[in-house]
């Protein structure tokens, strides 16, 4: 059975892109992302990096975000740190 999911997604990120840009051999990138509820409720979120999770190897570096979870509460707003760093 499908999930039913609101018209409207209560948890913003933004950017929702976020290019890192060039990053030289042992180098790093770090940008900030805003995490955003726009809920009448507290919201969880919790990152989930995939094949670019630091133990998948898939590309050569680390990728973080910190903090990698937490709550945002109703109307606030939450700024994270996303790390790249390239590896050898």
């Amino acid at each position: 059975m499908p999930a039913l999911l609101p018209p409207w997604r209560p948890l913003r990120a933004s950017p929702e892109a976020l290019p890192l840009g060039p990053c030289l051999l042992r180098g790093a990138a770090r940008r900030l992302l805003t995490v955003e509820n726009l809920g009448p409720r507290a919201l969880a979120f919790s990152f989930d990096l995939g094949p670019f999770s630091e133990g998948r190897g898939v590309v050569a570096g680390r990728l973080a975000v910190r903090p990698a979870a937490g709550v945002v509460a109703p109307g606030k707003a939450l700024v994270c740190q996303v790390l790249f760093e390239a590896g050898g």
